[in-house]
């Protein structure tokens, strides 16, 4: 199967995203607040913050404008709904396209998201 553009242009944006991006992405795209974000993922929100100030650099957005976050929604949606779900896992890091719609506790994909504990010495 061949991608159309749309398809390339998804799969070139997510595959320079990292793991963590990913998931605030997709809890970005379903109007989950930066402070909902850090709980879910078990870090801070000055830690979702810079992913998300990432993502918008990645998406060519002003993080400025009045409109970021709306438009960080619109053009998401768009990518996710471009990209072949075969795919997005693969430039994902093994995130389903649906995992934020679809989340329940306990999370199987917490491992790509949540911080490493260090073991006492």
């Amino acid at each position: 199967m061949q991608l159309n553009n749309a398809g390339i242009e998804a799969f070139d944006i997510f595959r320079t995203m990292t793991p963590k991006q990913h998931v605030t992405a997709q809890l970005l795209n379903i109007g989950l607040s930066e402070s909902a974000i850090a709980a879910r993922m078990g870090v801070s929100r000055n830690t979702v913050k810079l992913h998300v100030k990432a993502l918008y650099r990645k998406l060519g957005i002003q993080p400025r404008a009045a409109t970021a976050r709306a438009d960080c929604r619109q053009k998401l949606l768009r990518l996710f709904m471009a990209i072949e779900p075969r795919y997005y896992q693969v430039v994902s890091g093994g995130l389903p396209v649906d995992w934020a719609i679809n989340w329940c506790e306990p999370d199987p994909h917490s491992r790509i998201y949540q911080p490493v504990k260090k073991r006492p010495d």
